[in-house]
């Protein structure tokens, strides 16, 4: 069956009276753009677009249905004569719609005033009603345009969209980053996962376009109520409630919590608690597999996840999605598919299988990155006890070294919640949440590994501003990472991450490994800002470079070294700042190239090269910090 689709275009014009009008810049390209996305893709499309954009036909699709709006109000008729009886499968609000319109006057308005006052009137949201209209199979996608704004601020606002009008996709963008033909845009789903598409329009278009139909086409299982109480007397039912209780005492924001039970199906609980009776769910041998909701009228949609990993991952008895706390995963989904769905659990198990061959992954227990901030935890037998008593004790950990700080008062501000290296509790991130920022501490155990840059980069993926107290002195090991100062309130520094900043500065480094030795080309550096550091060889583009040509040249000029190969095998990018709260911050294109030879290296003014062992590479000191990161990644 051919699938339907409705895209709106273009701008509202409200009459201020008969010769006048309020409207706004749109012209309705990108939702052109759209809608001849989805005819290439073979769906029929539907297209209201402005009487401005209608009179562009060069813009349009010949295939395209074409439906003309002038104002609010016709806009408004026309959804609902299209949303009515034949509802589309996809619908696209791409249009400027304006959120006020004029009280209208009669006849035209004399022009002979100086000054002349209007009153507006709101326009009720018409994303508010599109869900109820068009039911619930129908694929939602609103449009969020701001001006001047962080991403994060831009991504918060299109989430609360998402979420208050049951969107299925928000396309977010802000009007100072459009130039030109180049459209980028920030795809953001309910759950929180975002996804960045830059390049130029139309391109942008079939993207946003792709990733609809993906999300779409994801299948849900069938949920039944077998109308049977769930198993008497099986003790996984109390492990299940433990486990709810666990997340909502460690602020996980759990939206799933799972636990095989004694017949091979769960018992599972939403929103960080089992319900009264205890919620049961059977599963069938059908493929895919029907969900049999025992003691209860439903059971959430996110139970298909772990129904659906259960068989599939052996030695795991209990599953927890998790939306809270700081995750260092073993693995990532590579697409944000919708929770619930089987697509998203069949990503987790791809993930979790090239997670095993790369090394990262041996069986058992598991973290697995959703998208955005949640992550689902896979837990083996006992797991669950052994991380509520890691979690008792890194609680009373940071408390004692807050108090230690001088600063007990914030010991009992902060909303705690675990660091969870895997399934492992290696720290602890508090929320104080009256003043918008983050502390973290890392156990004393688990440092030394690299947890802490794993942390800033979960951190920074976030957006979060950090806050560390100055009697903690960690506040230069923050600027070493990119991490800017903004200002010192109360004796805690808060530090903006690097993405939220404009300043960073463009470099490249290069990587070089002896493929068949196992060495790795590091040199000191003899000159400011990082004198005496271990490094790679690296710098600032010259005009026109980019980060592969940039690298070579530097490799060259500060160690003499001429790379036989012209494409890196792999890029790894990094932040860094000098450890000033004045100094320059760089993001750092590193390029890896693979060697069957070393040849020899050649000091320079800014370089003492030589070739090290990599497994003694990460023990030289002192190393700057995005030389390191570097070496993790290419040993871990």
């Amino acid at each position: 069956m051919t699938l339907t689709a409705l895209v709106t275009a273009g701008g509202t014009r409200e009459p201020i009276d008969d010769v006048r009008v309020l409207t706004n810049l749109s012209r309705g390209w990108f939702g052109a753009a759209i809608a001849r996305a989805l005819v290439e893709r073979g769906v029929a499309t539907t297209l209201l677009g402005s009487r401005e954009l209608l009179r562009a036909p060069e813009r349009l699709d010949p295939r395209l249905t074409l439906v003309p709006f002038e104002s609010y109000a016709d806009l408004a008729w026309e959804l609902e004569r299209h949303t009515g009886a034949a509802r589309p499968d996809l619908l696209f609000m791409a249009a400027a719609v304006s959120d006020y319109t004029p009280v209208r006057q009669e006849g035209k308005l004399p022009s002979s005033a100086d000054e002349l006052t209007l009153t507006l009137r709101r326009t009720p949201k018409l994303l508010a009603g599109l869900r109820a209209r068009c039911g619930p199979d129908a694929h939602l996608v609103g449009f969020k345009l701001l001006s001047g704004v962080s991403r994060d601020e831009l991504v918060a606002t299109a989430l609360r969209q998402s979420r208050e009008n049951a969107l299925d996709l928000t396309v977010a963008n802000d009007l100072q980053d459009l130039a030109g033909d180049l459209h980028p845009v920030v795809l953001v789903t309910p759950e929180g996962a975002t996804v960045p598409l830059d390049g130029r329009r139309e391109e942008v278009a079939r993207r946003i376009v792709d990733v609809a139909l993906r999300r779409r086409a994801a299948r849900r299982p069938e949920l039944t109520l077998s109308g049977e109480p769930g198993p008497e007397a099986d003790p996984a039912e109390a492990q299940a409630d433990a486990l709810a209780r666990l997340a909502a005492d460690a602020h996980l924001a759990a939206g799933l919590v799972a636990q095989r039970s004694r017949t091979g199906g769960l018992w599972v609980a939403a929103a960080g608690r089992l319900a009264e009776q205890g919620v049961h769910v059977a599963l069938t041998p059908e493929a895919p597999p029907r969900l049999l909701v025992q003691g209860a009228e439903a059971a959430p949609r996110a139970a298909a996840l772990g129904a659906w990993l259960l068989p599939r991952a052996p030695g795991v008895d209990a599953f927890l999605r998790v939306g809270g706390g700081l995750v260092l995963e073993d693995a990532a989904v590579d697409f944000p598919y919708p929770a619930g769905s089987l697509e998203e659990a069949g990503e987790v198990h791809q993930a979790l299988a090239r997670a095993a061959r790369a090394g990262r992954w041996r069986g058992g227990s598991f973290a697995v990155r959703l998208g955005g901030p949640e992550a689902l935890l896979g837990l083996s037998a006992g797991d669950a006890a052994d991380l509520s008593a890691q979690w008792a004790a890194a609680a009373q950990e940071q408390v004692r070294h807050l108090e230690g700080v001088g600063a007990s008062a914030r010991a009992h501000a902060l909303e705690a919640a675990p660091v969870l290296e895997g399934t492992r509790v290696v720290g602890v991130v508090g929320e104080a949440l009256a003043e918008g920022w983050t502390s973290l501490f890392v156990l004393p155990h688990a440092r030394g590994r690299g947890l802490g840059d794993r942390c800033a980069e979960a951190l920074d993926r976030r957006g979060a501003r950090v806050g560390v107290h100055e009697a903690c002195h960690a506040t230069a090991w923050w600027l070493g990472r990119g991490w800017r100062l903004r200002e010192v309130v109360d004796h805690v520094a808060l530090l903006d991450p690097p993405s939220r900043r404009v300043d960073l500065q463009p470099a490249a480094s290069a990587c070089l490994v002896d493929a068949l030795g196992g060495r790795v080309l590091l040199g000191r550096r003899r000159r400011a800002p990082w004198q005496g550091c271990w490094s790679f060889p690296g710098g600032r583009p010259e005009a026109g470079e980019d980060a592969v040509a940039c690298a070579l040249r530097e490799v060259r000029e500060e160690a003499g070294v001429e790379v036989p190969v012209a494409t890196p095998a792999a890029e790894h990018v990094v932040v860094v700042g000098a450890p000033t709260a004045d100094g320059p911050a760089f993001r750092i294109a590193s390029q890896v190239f693979l060697l069957l030879d070393a040849p020899t290296p050649t000091p320079s003014d800014e370089l003492e090269p030589e070739w090290v062992p990599l497994d003694e590479a990460l023990a030289r000191s002192p190393m700057a910090p995005g030389t390191r990161r570097v070496l993790r990644a290419l040993v871990r």
